[in-house]
């Protein structure tokens, strides 16, 4: 198959859409039950940390600017040690486009369609993402685009339209919750910052280094605030009390909202967390894929396509989820998943200290 290279903005957006379903989303109740009327400090607090990571993305994007993550990994740290790391990332990827899939399915049928079975909903969307997986990187880069510059337009209208349900005293006074709980809320999101990972498996069409620092730096700088003014937003609107006993508080702030002959907005909401979980569940196992491509170099990527998503929609559907251990499991992984941060940082240490100057290239088909 072809090579396919994304432009900045293709990447950008594919990050851009998929970060926001965690802490604009998936997370934004954990973190004010955790943190209280504190969360969106433990937001912002989170941008730093990600500022640093997304510097050493960039340095490992432009050290290794013609070979995937996962070559990279194995050329640096060696065949054994190599191989290791890129299990774990592996099995991160899938973990995490699991637990997409099952927070889609249980978003979908508590608010929209109570009697459909998850096997119904998740099975649908199982069919998208394998032809989205068929398609290609390229395709979907250029989804992600389309719905990104959606996104922003009309999550700005909504945002603009809330103001007048917005009471910014809820927010006050500052840092009374237990700063034991602030730390753990900043190192949940912190571990979102993993993430940036995605761009490591992306070959891009232009890899100099202001490219590359730039578009890394604009994805933590967007998302940190958007996750910022997400969860004083829902503060804000509701109280700390009551969005501390919802499950989905961002959908009910949707709600709220009125706009000429429709009553209700619910649609917008509908349409936010199926675009970006669409995308997230699609570039996550691509990542997957190439994984096991890269174990077995003989087979194609595209040949573990239907096994890995049958997998990971049966995970989904696993007897044990309810919405409280979802999110129980949730915590638990986003708070341990910090250490894969590690990793590219070793990468780059590594590949400096054996090739001081040299830039590192590879032909690597996706």
């Amino acid at each position: 198959m072809s090579k396919q290279l994304l432009s900045r903005g293709q990447w950008i957006s594919i990050e851009s859409v998929s970060l926001p379903m965690l802490g604009h989303f998936f997370l934004v109740g954990i973190l004010i039950r955790l943190s209280g009327r504190d969360a969106w400090i433990a937001a912002l607090a989170s941008i730093f940390p990600g500022l640093l990571f997304a510097w050493i993305i960039a340095k490992c994007k432009h050290r290794f600017p013609n070979i995937l993550l996962f070559e990279s990994t194995k050329h640096a740290l060696g065949r054994s040690m190599g191989s290791i790391v890129n299990v774990i990332y592996m099995f991160y990827f899938m973990f995490s486009a699991g637990l997409t899939f099952c927070g889609l399915e249980q978003f979908i049928a508590t608010i929209f369609m109570p009697e459909t079975p998850y096997w119904a909903i998740g099975g649908s969307f199982s069919l998208l993402i394998i032809l989205s997986l068929y398609c290609g990187i390229e395709a979907i880069g250029r989804t992600a685009v389309v719905f990104f510059i959606t996104i922003l337009v009309t999550g700005t209208f909504v945002g603009i339209n809330l103001i007048p349900e917005k009471d910014y005293s809820r927010l006050l006074p500052l840092l009374t919750t237990n700063w034991h709980e602030v730390g753990r809320g900043v190192l949940i999101l912190m571990s979102t910052w993993s993430e940036l990972l995605l761009v490591l498996f992306i070959q891009n069409k232009t890899s100099t280094w202001k490219s590359i620092r730039n578009g890394v730096i604009f994805i933590v700088i967007l998302n940190g605030l958007l996750y910022t003014m997400m969860m004083a937003s829902d503060i804000a609107v509701f109280g700390e009390d009551l969005a501390k006993t919802m499950d989905w508080p961002v959908q009910k702030e949707v709600r709220l909202l009125q706009f000429s002959f429709l009553d209700r907005l619910d649609i917008y909401g509908l349409f936010t967390v199926t675009a970006g979980c669409m995308i997230r569940i699609a570039i996550f196992l691509y990542g997957t894929c190439k994984a096991l491509s890269s174990f077995l170099q003989k087979v194609p990527y595209q040949a573990w396509i239907i096994p890995v998503v049958c997998l990971i929609f049966g995970f989904s559907l696993l007897p044990f989820w309810n919405h409280a251990r979802f999110e129980q499991v949730l915590e638990t992984f986003y708070f341990y998943s910090s250490i894969l941060m590690l990793f590219p940082f070793m990468v780059l240490a590594v590949s400096y200290f054996r090739h001081p100057k040299n830039r590192l290239k590879q032909n690597s088909n996706t």
